[in-house]
Parts: structure tokens; C-alpha cells; sequence
């Protein structure tokens, strides 16, 4: 965990604002998820770094909000990190704010971007003030970019696991989703294409 920590930076990352308001709370499931072509080698699921891609859980949609491509990364063991991934898409006819995420399945969870700094090495900092989502648009948590993070889980990660997430809107309040563990190959290893193979700085 040391080393995870000091990979990360201690600056936070704005990407929007939001205000206080109360939390409705509701709560869905994804279902399993359905391997798609991998976007490095063009094989079904494996990509050329070892890694298997799934295109997510069917689109779930709770009120204006619509979710897609949903996946977490498996673990080698527990008390590790591990990132995940979704798109959300914002129906409603104004914008929308992801204050923050946790879940049941690790110790704490965070929003989180991947940066390079001057040297060209790659870290990650905390978003601590949410990720805003327009009116009519759509935000991507993904590899090299922002992404949701499961600090400390208190089991292993298996491929094929449905880990629950919740997800605290300013407007549509708390939704919770069971995103599906994609296996990969040396899941083991500390890095693959989810957050750089030849990057300096990992996990």
C-alpha cells in the first residue's frame, strides 16, 4: 500500500464543481458481462498486453441517467487497489455531478486521474471535488484517464465476481451497480494496459 500511495500525487484534480443537496437512494444490478474484440490486437477478449476487455454489463439506466461498459479489474490477492471502469450518460436536461463512490467490497474507494508529469512519468491524483457530466452527454472512466479506484479490498477479485459500487450523484443521488470482474492474464503482475505496461510509476 505504500508504494501505491506514493505513486499517487498529493494534489487533487478538479474536473467540475458541485453543491450539497440530499440523497435518494437506488440501487440496480448489472448483469454478467459479454467479452467484446480487444481495441489493441483486434482478438476476441485478450489484447496484446494480456489483458480481457469486456464491453461491460447490458446498459443499465436508472432516471435520466444511463450506464454502460462496466468492468473492475480482478486481484491477485486482497488489502490491494484496483481500478474500474463505466461510462454514464447524463439524459436529463441539466447537468449532473458524480460527488463520489464507495463500496462494500474494499476499505475506501475514490475518484481518480491519471497524469504525466514533466519527465513523462505517469501518477495518479485524487479527484476531490467530483466529476461533472453535461446535459445530453457522456463521461468515460477508463485506463490512462479517469478512473474509479477500490482501495484495500477485503477479498480477492475474482474474473467473472460481481463487485457492488455505489455512486453519490448531486441529482439522482445514490446508485448502486454490481460491476463484473474481467480476468486478465498475470493478473498478478503490477501493471498491463489498464494503467500502462511501460509506464514508470504503477500501482
Amino acid at each position: 500500500m505504500k508504494k501505491f500511495f506514493s505513486a499517487c500525487l498529493v494534489s487533487s484534480v478538479m474536473l467540475g464543481s458541485f453543491g450539497g443537496g440530499a440523497f435518494a437512494e437506488m440501487s440496480t444490478k448489472a448483469s454478467a458481462p459479454v467479452v467484446h474484440e480487444s481495441c489493441h490486437s483486434g482478438k476476441e477478449g485478450v489484447c496484446k498486453h494480456g489483458c480481457n476487455h469486456a464491453k461491460g454489463f447490458a446498459p443499465v439506466t436508472v432516471g435520466s441517467l444511463s450506464f454502460t461498459e462496466g468492468s473492475i479489474r480482478p486481484t491477485a490477492a486482497s488489502e490491494v487497489p484496483t481500478a474500474a471502469y463505466l461510462t454514464v450518460t447524463n439524459r436529463s436536461g441539466a447537468d449532473e455531478q458524480l460527488i463520489k463512490i464507495a463500496s462494500s467490497a474494499s476499505a475506501s474507494a475514490a475518484l481518480h486521474n491519471t497524469m504525466v508529469d514533466v519527465q513523462g512519468v505517469m501518477k495518479m491524483a485524487e479527484i476531490t471535488e467530483g466529476v461533472k457530466i453535461k446535459s445530453g452527454e457522456s463521461f468515460s472512466f477508463k485506463p490512462r484517464a479517469a478512473h474509479l479506484m477500490l482501495i484495500g479490498v477485503k477479498e480477492q477479485i475474482k474474473p467473472g465476481a460481481l463487485i457492488p459500487v455505489d455512486f453519490y450523484f448531486k441529482n439522482a443521488g445514490k446508485i448502486t451497480l454490481s460491476l463484473p470482474a474481467v480476468g486478465m492474464k498475470g493478473a498478478d503482475k503490477k501493471s498491463c494496459c489498464c494503467h500502462g505496461k511501460d509506464e514508470k510509476a504503477k500501482p
